[in-house]
């Protein structure tokens, strides 16, 4: 299976699957970029849902491009949904600490919890 980038009831899905580059990840930004630019025309919040429960291997190269997307596209929150294992969850929580963006992204362990936290967003 390869990476799927979705629009569906107002929140850009990613999903990754299996190992990441460099070129993986900027083909995965810039469709988000464009999901995200329709989801601004309509006047929706910016809102992504980063599915890296089935992610496998990532070069530095990549995990230094996903920081420098994180810091650059137009969301309003991101919620991050991990496996849980304690590898992902120290591994996110140190790509969320370099990204800088404070309360607009987030780690999570359930798809509901991060849907609620994504959805409770009022413009």
């Amino acid at each position: 299976m390869k990476n799927q980038v979705t629009l569906k009831n107002g929140i850009v899905y990613i999903m990754v699957s299996g190992d990441q580059t460099e070129q993986s990840v900027l083909a995965m930004g810039s469709e988000v970029r464009k999901l995200l630019a329709e989801l601004k025309k309509d006047g929706k919040p910016l809102l992504v849902l980063d599915d890296i429960t089935k992610l496998g291997n990532t070069d530095i190269a990549a995990r230094k491009t996903v920081v420098e997307l994180a810091k650059n596209l137009p969301y309003r929150r991101a919620a991050m949904l991990g496996d849980g294992s304690v590898l992902m969850r120290v591994g996110t929580n140190l790509l969320l600490r370099a990204m800088g963006k404070g309360d607009a992204v987030r780690y999570f362990e359930d798809r509901t919890k991060a849907l609620q936290w994504l959805t409770s967003v009022v413009e």
